[in-house]
């Protein structure tokens, strides 16, 4: 038979539903129908294939399942034939590897004095260990109309509740509108995250 793996989305945001197509055909190229399929994922403590959901292709030969990654994670199918492990269909597999969550930076107001220094925070999840400075913060000024890089911030992580917080002192010395946003490198788990903006007013 013939395979197809498509995931819907290779570098989604952090735990939102993504969907992986396995298109499953004979040779000559006719739809193999009402065949169960497993979806599996790799369990790299284990070494090996994790059965983690199962679906029947349908008319068309597809059968879709969903998943909702925080790290990545390799995914293949094989047929479920009621059998533990389940054989891969596709070693190789595909992998999908999510952004982190990044909030929209925050400060203690949204109008700022240009020579005063603030605090900037924003929330990071995974948990990132502390210490570490993990989110930079970037600032743009508003000049005739478009925003233009100004400097970065280095943030340093620190535990809260279940997640971590970067916090960064900044000061943004002239009049105007500024936009400041996080951003992250790609790391052994994520991609490369750029969060949501913030706008400040500097007097």
């Amino acid at each position: 038979p013939q395979l197809a793996i498509t995931p819907s989305d290779t570098t989604p945001a952090y735990g939102t539903n993504t969907r992986i197509y396995t298109d499953f055909a004979e040779p000559g190229g006719g739809p193999v129908v009402g065949e169960q399929m497993a979806l599996l994922r790799w369990d790299s403590s284990a070494g090996g294939w994790e059965e983690i959901a199962t679906a029947p292709t349908g008319a068309d030969g597809v059968a879709t399942f969903t998943v909702s990654p925080t790290s990545k994670a390799t995914y293949t199918v094989g047929v479920d034939v009621g059998s533990d492990p389940t054989v891969p269909l596709d070693d190789a597999g595909r992998t999908i590897t999510p952004h982190v969550y990044l909030s929209a930076p925050w400060t203690s107001s949204s109008t700022l004095k240009r020579t005063t220094t603030y605090t900037c925070y924003a929330t990071l999840r995974p948990e990132h260990p502390a210490g570490q400075k993990t989110v930079l913060f970037k600032t743009y000024r508003l000049v005739n109309g478009s925003y233009r890089y100004y400097k970065t911030f280095y943030g340093t992580n620190a535990d809260y509740l279940t997640y971590t917080r970067s916090s960064a002192r900044i000061r943004l010395p002239y009049s105007g509108k500024w936009k400041v946003l996080g951003w992250t490198a790609s790391d052994a788990g994520h991609a490369q995250t750029t969060g949501p903006a913030r706008y400040v007013t500097v007097k």
